[in-house]
């Protein structure tokens, strides 16, 4: 037993060893003149078909919305209980069975590792189920012990720009499932979602150490998702390196004038958008009065608002929106994450002056 825990231990520090070299490294590039880490809630399961757009709402005001989708389930993604079958639950079955054998680690949000039973205790599950008697014709009721199924996580990403190549790209830091949530109580009268009062999760720390080049395409990937989260609080990010508002101003703007980068209306993909041109930056990222209608559902009246969209500034540039592909890799027995967009919004006030809300402008991508 001592041998084991020794063994988990030096997994333990070299894995994490490993994660602080490639950040340090990643820092160390010349060519990388911005880094920051983000995190966001993602809901990787189940997808759109199944469950439609995910609201993860906390009820501090926090929280985004999560859309997946699948792209690819091979028969070769098998977990030891057999094929999953539309990849409605390969990420959970598959997470589990790593940190069984010990090829993930769990920790918690210090980083310190999870006992066997700290980390069993919190992914334990009872099913209950009726079996039926065809001798006797009777049914009775029984439990079986499992473990929880994932479909929320709190991914931990870096962010990064390389000015050589033009393009931000990602790094998956870490994800944390989670296990439980707590709400408030739904008043669908009124329409309300019950707000997430709280939650709890553990930590797996994971290894990606450049870059996805996977694609879906790969006989190596087998499985792969779609995923778009709205939004991101950029005021909440650890900067990890540069200006933000020089590398945002390039990103966003300097970029796609230039013709480095592709720019669309649609978060839909780079095909199904329509491109967005300097002049519309411009025009999108410049001040302009408009008018909008209110409708209130108690008074069953309308009113019709005034504002003004104020210039872009980008240093100020607080609410993203990013669309990413997760791939897993069979030869690599990695998940791996591929930053394909960066969605801007902009804030729109009223006419004197009172911030209104976030207005989705365009989207940049970075995938090939």
């Amino acid at each position: 037993m001592k041998v084991l825990k020794l063994v988990f231990a030096l997994m333990f520090f070299s894995m994490m060893s490993q994660a602080q070299d490639v950040e340090q490294e990643l820092l160390k590039n010349k060519n990388v003149t911005w880094a920051a880490e983000v995190k966001s809630f993602i809901c990787l399961e189940p997808e759109r078909n199944r469950g439609g757009d995910n609201l993860f709402y906390l009820k501090s005001g926090k929280g985004n919305i999560s859309q997946t989708d699948l792209i690819k389930m091979s028969p070769k993604a098998k977990c030891k209980s057999g094929n999953i079958g539309f990849g409605n639950r390969f990420l959970s079955y598959t997470l589990n069975e790593k940190l069984d054998d010990g090829s993930l680690i769990a920790t918690n949000k210090d980083g310190k590792a999870l006992s066997k039973e700290s980390f069993e205790s919190m992914v334990a599950a009872v099913d209950t189920f009726v079996s039926f008697d065809p001798i006797t014709f009777e049914e009775t009721i029984e439990t079986a012990q499992g473990r929880v199924s994932y479909e929320w996580y709190e991914a931990t990403m870096i962010l990064y720009y390389d000015q050589e190549k033009k393009k931000m790209f990602s790094l998956l830091k870490s994800l944390a499932p989670i296990v439980d949530i707590e709400k408030e109580k739904d008043d669908y009268k009124k329409m309300k979602l019950g707000a997430i009062t709280s939650f709890n999760s553990f930590v797996i720390p994971m290894e990606q150490t450049s870059p996805s080049s996977s694609d879906f395409n790969d006989p190596n990937v087998i499985w792969a998702k779609s995923n778009y989260v709205r939004t991101i609080d950029m005021d909440n990010a650890k900067i990890l390196k540069g200006n933000t508002g020089e590398i945002f101003k390039e990103v966003f703007y300097e970029n796609v004038k230039n013709g480095k980068s592709l720019a669309t209306f649609s978060n839909e993909g780079k095909c199904s958008g329509e491109f967005v041109t300097h002049e519309d930056i411009k025009d999108l990222t410049g001040g302009a009065i408009d008018t909008f209608m209110i409708y209130n559902p108690e008074t069953k009246k309308e009113t019709i608002r005034i504002h003004k969209e104020e210039d872009m500034d980008f240093e100020e540039l607080s609410k993203l929106s990013i669309q990413s592909t997760w791939f897993w890799n069979a030869q690599t027995d990695k998940l791996e994450c591929s930053l394909d967009a960066l969605r801007v919004y902009g804030e729109v006030y009223d006419i004197d002056g009172k911030f209104l809300f976030n207005k989705a402008l365009y989207s940049v991508w970075f995938d090939e």
